[in-house]
């Protein structure tokens, strides 16, 4: 797992590019390399590197890597799991090490763009023609690592994360405001979207051609066509986490006692690491602690367990609206999501543990229907009733008064409110209601924001129109829920120079149970079944069976000690009001401090957005 950085233009750009290296250096704290060129346009390309060597730690895998015969140049993120098998393409040729970044240059060098369909991995890369001064940038159909591009007037600058293409662009980033409206809707922007008018994300599946300034995007995977030819076997989830063992470096499992990280535990038979909140915390909204399953399925699979626990800001108010600030800064496109803290700090302890690789159950639940809004639109039939019980007089207020149905009850009204599938299914993956979005909207464009919101979602859903409503969820979610849990996942790890693996994310196994469901081959069950069942062959059914607390920090008693008055201060005094209405924002601070509904995220979401919007260009 490294960081990469590329421009492309008509003048040398070497002071940008090795700036752009030390803002991403904390992704490859190993080695760092860079070279230039001179293309036949008379201008110039530079390729730089910063290494965290996980395979074949050896000079041989030092970047950027020349191909064997000279005429190709590459720098790499990622790992390739399949790249030994992959050496019976290569026939004649010596490999100089073991590496897969070797063996990825000499099969494009050879193939060219058609060998990224053979690929199964997590990567991001970039190849250059040395004689013609042709750049190709790729990026994994699963859309694991992330690939930013910026193309400004002196040419084209790319990078593995968006700070590494300030030193390229003119001045502060531009606020794109329809995906301000999609963040307002979800918490997060559908991909390729970063939130930014000037900084793209290298679509996943894809790549782009750049030739004398001119960027052509190509596809080589398609979710569509790969889910209509897919098949599935339970074998699939075991084959993908021992296809993901390898590593020249010590190598671990981030354990929280759930389903989707026991499974991988059980068959990694690796040891682990928990995390585990302030307990008080916890109680207040309405969680139970997982130590005591945590230390139970470690115990009983032979696993050594290290525990770290994370109590809430103990510098107070401050300390609190500083992690705010660092997830804001750390996430880098427009996500908000509180997890960014824990999981920066749980990568720290790993690192400090001697860890430089851990594999992650990150995916299992977007993968194998794991999420409650789920169950909810595999019956949605069934649910319909209940929109009609929370009508009943008082009964809705008297649900919110319970910590742990207080914001369903809140999202399940505003789904059941919408008609049109893409904003409906936005009101339960986001935090705003339709009537909330309405007050802090300014500009009084929000029906055509609502029409270009869906025309967008029905680009990500093309093929998929018929489809039952969980296949699009899932579809959606592959391109917007689960892509923002990589970027945080991504993000969050590599500042602590550590490399994370998605075993239930593999290619093959996501497509395959994917294309299961569509096809009708496998039930729509709620529940993650299909890993419960290989879990059963390891454990108990009562430690396989029961309730899982899931990855969210305990927020609600951060919000309760930072207080109305002080939020109020932040949001008013901050950006926010150039982009949104800050009256509506007070009245949703106000009516959680009267103790009306619970608003904690919503709170959060505005805090986080004001936070964002720092360094941001203001509108004109």
């Amino acid at each position: 797992m490294c960081g990469l950085t590329v421009f492309a233009g008509l003048s040398d750009r070497s002071t940008a590019l090795a700036q752009s290296l030390a803002a991403i250096a904390h992704r490859g704290p190993d080695s760092q390399g860079a070279r230039l060129w001179p293309t036949p346009a008379g201008g110039c390309v530079g390729l730089g590197h910063v290494r965290l060597s996980i395979i074949d730690t050896s000079a041989a895998g030092f970047q950027p890597m020349l191909s064997a015969d000279g005429q190709v140049a590459m720098v790499f993120n990622g790992e390739i799991y399949n790249h030994l098998s992959l050496r019976e393409h290569l026939p004649g040729h010596v490999f100089s090490g073991h590496s897969d970044s070797e063996l990825l240059l000499e099969l494009f060098a050879r193939q060219g763009a058609a060998c990224f369909s053979l690929l199964r991995g997590m990567f991001a890369a970039a190849f250059l023609h040395i004689q013609t001064g042709e750049l190709t940038l790729v990026r994994d159909p699963m859309g694991i690592k992330p690939l930013y591009w910026h193309n400004g007037p002196q040419g084209l600058a790319v990078s593995s994360e968006i700070r590494g293409l300030r030193p390229f662009m003119p001045g502060p980033a531009q606020v794109c405001r329809s995906s301000l409206f999609e963040f307002l809707c979800n918490g997060f922007v559908y991909e390729p979207h970063t939130g930014l008018t000037d900084v793209h994300k290298v679509p996943a599946g894809s790549y782009l051609r750049v030739l004398n300034g001119e960027v052509a995007e190509h596809r080589y995977f398609s979710l569509e066509q790969a889910t209509r030819q897919a098949g599935f076997s339970g074998d699939l989830i075991s084959q993908a986490v021992v296809g993901q063992l390898e590593a020249d470096v010590k190598l671990g499992v981030f354990f929280s006692g759930g389903l989707d990280s026991s499974v991988i535990a059980a068959v990694a038979k690796r040891d682990n690491l928990f995390i585990r909140y302030d307990a008080a915390d916890m109680a207040s909204s309405g969680k139970v602690d997982d130590a005591y399953y945590a230390e139970k399925i470690s115990a009983r699979l032979g696993l050594q367990l290290s525990v770290l626990d994370l109590a809430h800001s103990a510098g107070g108010s401050d300390a609190f609206i500083q992690s705010m600030r660092a997830v804001a800064q750390g996430t880098e496109e427009l996500i908000s999501d509180y997890t960014y803290v824990a999981a920066e700090e749980l990568a720290h302890a790993a690192r400090r543990a001697g860890y430089k690789v851990m594999l992650s159950g990150l995916g299992g639940d977007e993968a194998f229907v794991g999420y409650p809004r789920y169950r909810l639109l595999i019956e949605q039939r069934r649910f319909g009733w209940v929109a009609g019980l929370l009508s009943v007089p008082g009964l809705a207020q008297l649900l919110r008064r319970v910590p742990a149905a207080a914001k369903k009850v809140d999202r399940f009204l505003a789904f059941a409110g919408e008609r049109r599938f893409a904003l409906a299914y936005s009101r339960l993956v986001g935090y705003l209601d339709r009537a909330e979005l309405q007050a802090l909207w300014t500009g009084g464009d929000l029906q055509a924001q609502e029409q270009a919101f869906e025309a967008r979602c029905a680009i990500l859903l093309k093929g998929f129109e018929s489809s039952h409503p969980l296949i699009k969820a899932l579809v959606l979610d592959f391109h917007g829920y689960l892509s923002h849990n990589l970027m945080v996942a991504d993000k969050s790890s590599m500042k602590a120079s550590l490399e994370v693996r998605v075993p239930l994310l593999e290619q093959d196994l996501y497509v395959g149970y994917l294309g299961a469901l569509r096809q009708g081959t496998e039930a729509m069950a709620f529940g993650k079944t299909r890993l419960k069942q290989l879990l059963l062959r390891h454990l108990p059914r009562a430690l396989v069976e029961r309730p899982k607390t899931g990855f969210n920090p305990p927020l609600d008693g951060e919000i309760r000690r930072l207080g109305a008055d002080r939020i109020l201060a932040e949001l008013k005094a901050s950006r926010l009001g150039a982009w949104v209405d800050i009256n509506a924002a007070q009245a949703i601070v106000e009516r959680h401090f009267r103790g009306e509904v619970n608003q904690t995220y919503k709170i959060w979401q505005l805090l986080y957005l004001a936070y964002w919007l720092e360094d941001k260009a203001l509108p004109a």
